[in-house]
């Protein structure tokens, strides 16, 4: 009697063993079972009958599989540089979707388990919106205005005051010189424009960019 057994690298059971009659000196050819995410190390089992029963012993391996995840923005183009690693098949995934500025991804972590094919994953990068609030002396003079990242602010009316020279619209940190960051027509919406107050003897107007609603605090 000719035996076959079938089993994964730890030993385990992968599938029926088969048997057959076979007489002494005649060939065998029995073909190994195809088993999902594993290779078998002979696709068939060969050989002489010997003047006893025999046995064989086929062992699979667990296969890997190209996990690839790329990272896009809405327009298709690139957000950042592809994801690409081999998993074994059944293991579980997790990657983090790397951070992009100005940009939301639909899928803060890329998760799941292998499946017995090569896998790709697009995660998709939509932009943000913030909103901008004009203040003058403490008190809204416009907006608030909802922005895209990226996209150009429109600067507010020229503001007047009686005894005092406006000298621009400044965010947090550029000291409210007329050398520092001023607001310009080319300015752009960026989640990390902060504005706060300034005092001179000249009026300066400033620029409070706000997200959700809320004023950013450092």
């Amino acid at each position: 009697v000719l035996t076959v057994h079938y089993v994964y690298a730890d030993g385990t059971t992968a599938a029926d063993d088969k048997t057959e009659n076979v007489a002494y000196k005649d060939s065998y050819n029995v073909a190994s079972p195809a088993i999902t995410g594993y290779t078998p190390d002979r696709a068939a089992v060969t050989g002489e009958m010997p003047a006893s029963d025999h046995e064989e012993t086929v062992t699979y391996t667990v296969n890997k599989y190209l996990l690839t995840v790329k990272y896009e923005y809405e327009d298709g183009t690139e957000a950042a540089p592809t994801h690409t690693e081999e998993v074994n098949y059944k293991d579980d995934y997790s990657v983090t979707s790397p951070a992009v500025t100005g940009h939301t991804p639909n899928q803060a972590v890329v998760s799941g388990k292998m499946p017995a094919e090569d896998t790709t994953v697009t995660v998709v990068y939509s932009t943000n919106s913030y909103t901008v609030t004009y203040i003058v002396d403490g008190e809204v003079y416009q907006g608030p205005t909802s922005y895209k990242y990226g996209e150009d602010v429109a600067q507010a009316p020229t503001p007047e005051r009686t005894g005092y020279t406006f000298s621009g619209w400044y965010p947090e940190g550029s000291g409210g010189t007329v050398s520092g960051d001023r607001i310009t027509e080319e300015t752009k919406v960026s989640k990390n424009k902060k504005i706060d107050n300034y005092s001179s003897n000249k009026l300066i107007f400033l620029v409070t960019s706000l997200v959700n609603g809320n004023r950013i605090i450092s």
